[in-house]
């Protein structure tokens, strides 16, 4: 499923007939299916690559410290835990407020 959403941004596609045809970058995205697994994986990638990029700063080193081992790897797993779980968060507050503007159902909205 990821590796479709990727294909779907390429500026490469596949005819019907199995020809190579250029493509606007990012055009295929209008004709991929959105279902709630493909939120689930986009909501985790963006977690995950928000938590890689959060785990090099200092302020993460000052918040986990300097532990080694297993307890770093704790520490990260929490971390990463808690990214995921802030970009949903901050995902299902804006389909919330968009259903509020446009009342219309936050599953029609997801």
């Amino acid at each position: 499923m990821l590796f479709g959403l990727l294909a779907s941004m390429a500026p490469v596609t596949r005819s019907p007939e199995g020809a190579l045809r250029l493509r606007l970058p990012l055009s295929g995205l209008a004709n991929f299916n959105i279902t709630p697994a493909a939120t689930s994986t986009i909501l985790i990638v963006l977690g995950g690559t928000t938590f890689d990029g959060f785990g090099e700063s200092s302020l993460w080193r000052d918040l986990a410290g300097t532990h080694t081992g297993w307890t770093n790897a704790a520490y990260a797993s929490l971390g990463l835990v808690v990214s995921i779980s802030v970009i949903s968060a901050l995902y299902l507050t804006g389909v919330r407020s968009m259903s509020t503007i446009t009342g219309r159902e936050p599953q029609e909205l997801a």
